[in-house]
């Protein structure tokens, strides 16, 4: 029999958000970012990969495309690839989440 994983299910906020909002959320000791790209929820590690910096702080424009205010490292707010040219730093890591009766959760 294999080792099964259980996933945790964390609440983290209300799915109110308007489109290209960003917010972050501390939860069990790790900052995690959501946002709302095209009427999809996603989320991904809330300190920039580049400085460390809030990147909850930052803004996504038309394109999908999520920027730091502090250096301007520049992420694909989907896949979280670093977009920046030349890249400053490694993609940003991305984490589960589900929606289920206008909540999000991350799934841990």
């Amino acid at each position: 029999m294999a080792n099964e994983q259980k996933v945790k299910k964390i609440y983290v906020c209300d799915t109110d958000f308007s489109e290209r909002e960003v917010r972050g959320y501390k939860l069990d000791g790790q900052w995690i970012l959501i946002l709302k790209f095209q009427g999809s929820y996603h989320a991904m590690d809330a300190s920039c990969a580049h400085s460390g910096y809030p990147l909850f702080k930052g803004t996504i424009d038309e394109k999908g495309v999520l920027t730091c205010p502090l250096h301007y490292a520049q992420f694909n707010c989907q896949t979280g690839a670093i977009v920046s040219e030349p890249p400053i730093c490694p993609n940003q890591d991305l984490f589960d989440i589900a929606v289920e009766d206008n909540k999000i959760y991350w799934l841990k």
